[in-house]
């Protein structure tokens, strides 16, 4: 059982006005979770650690943190804002809504998607004329969004499927909002 101006949840994730116990809270409270969770799987930590629960609350209302930009510079710089624009302390400063955050998402994740099937193909190929079984894979996916290209780079110590495990994951995040 709950009361009005509770705290719930996991706390590495919660929004400013949900770790305070706010009594107004939004779907924006869930915008900002996911941006933790691309914060977190972009950068390899999360954006807010604390000693104890109080001063990890003090943390995120503060909003203080690495910039994503300074521990991951190899993301384009539009990726790194669409993150720190959801985690933003303001809720009126984050995108409006679920389908906001994710058609900002979108070209990243499909631009991400395809690396990762090059490199796999890059390595499959490897593989093949090591005289290794033939694999096939899947075909390229119709772009979703008619925008820009977009090349999103992993840094080299990480998966070739990393980048896409984490959009897919904040995308799947994002649609059960």
């Amino acid at each position: 059982l709950t009361a009005e101006g509770t705290m719930m949840g996991t706390p590495f994730y919660m929004s400013p006005e949900q770790a305070s116990g706010a009594k107004k809270v939004d779907e924006r409270s869930d915008l900002y979770s996911v941006g933790v969770v691309l914060y977190e799987g972009l950068a390899g930590r999360r954006p807010f650690e604390g000693h104890n629960l109080p001063s990890l609350v003090i943390k995120i209302h503060s909003g203080e943190h690495t910039p994503l930009g300074e521990i991951a510079p190899h993301l384009p710089a539009e990726l790194a804002s669409l993150v720190e624009r959801s985690m933003h302390v303001d809720p009126d400063e984050r995108p409006a809504s679920a389908r906001e955050l994710l058609s900002e998402l979108m070209p990243f994740a499909e631009s991400a998607y395809t690396s990762s099937l090059k490199t796999l193909r890059e390595v499959v190929g490897d593989a093949q004329t090591m005289s290794a079984p033939a694999m096939t894979l899947p075909p390229r996916r119709p772009a979703i969004s008619a925008g820009p290209s977009i090349e999103v780079k992993l840094p080299p110590d990480r998966p070739a499927w990393a980048l896409p495990a984490v959009l897919a994951l904040s995308a799947a995040l994002i649609a059960v909002s």
